[in-house]
């Protein structure tokens, strides 16, 4: 399990590397968890920070590679890891989405300042949880011990495809006299473990987010 919480920071070594390479954007906003599991928090909403990179393969398509970071307080409910609400979290959790669109440009306008894009693509909800400030590895868990929950939480994480996802993405963008490109951009995140399961909405994410493109 250690060598796939490392699976993040292998992406974003590889990520740093090719960064000479390509447009560079980062986008900021909050993501809504949508949670349909019984005691699990109600649709929680964190906030997130990314950072991507724009290859163009044409004047139409491009493929837009990002990593998105945030956290999250999680619980184990004896057979799933689900968002905690403070009060009853377990874990903290580290998490990142790695992102890998194809995206086309389907609208823009005849001085190339406005425009309208749309993607899809494979993505990667990679987490690893820790003990949460306050809770002791010998406190009671259901599994037995807090450590022992945290154990089952990673494993979780990594098991029947409960890391992959399939993204969809829509953004406005304008291009400002000073080149930098402002973005108002929608992401839809449809977990494959919940079409697999028919529970369509459950651990689906939503995210609206300002995009800033240099």
């Amino acid at each position: 399990m250690r060598n796939k919480s490392n699976l993040f920071f292998i992406a974003l070594v590889l990520f740093i590397n090719i960064s000479a390479f390509g447009n560079t954007f980062f986008s900021l906003g909050p993501i809504l968890n949508i949670s349909l599991d019984e005691n699990s928090a109600p649709n929680p909403i964190s906030y997130s920070l990314g950072v991507g990179k724009i290859f163009d393969i044409n004047e139409t398509f491009s493929i837009q590679p990002r990593i998105t970071l945030f956290t999250q307080y999680y619980l184990w409910s004896g057979e799933k890891a689900l968002p905690a609400e403070i009060e009853n979290r377990t874990a903290f959790t580290s998490c990142s989405i790695i992102d890998i669109p194809i995206n086309i440009t389907l609208l823009e306008n005849n001085t190339k300042t406005k425009s309208f894009e749309a993607g899809i693509g494979p993505s990667f909800f990679l987490r690893y949880a820790f003990l949460a400030n306050g809770v002791k590895s010998s406190d009671s868990g259901v599994s037995g011990t807090a450590a022992s929950d945290i154990k089952k939480i990673n494993s979780y994480f990594y098991n029947n495809l409960n890391y992959l996802y399939t993204e969809l993405y829509f953004s406005l963008n304008y291009k400002t006299k000073k080149k930098i490109t402002i973005g108002l951009e929608s992401k839809y995140y449809l977990a494959i473990q919940s079409l697999i399961n028919k529970n369509f909405f459950n651990q689906n994410m939503f995210t609206v987010s300002i995009r800033f493109l240099f």
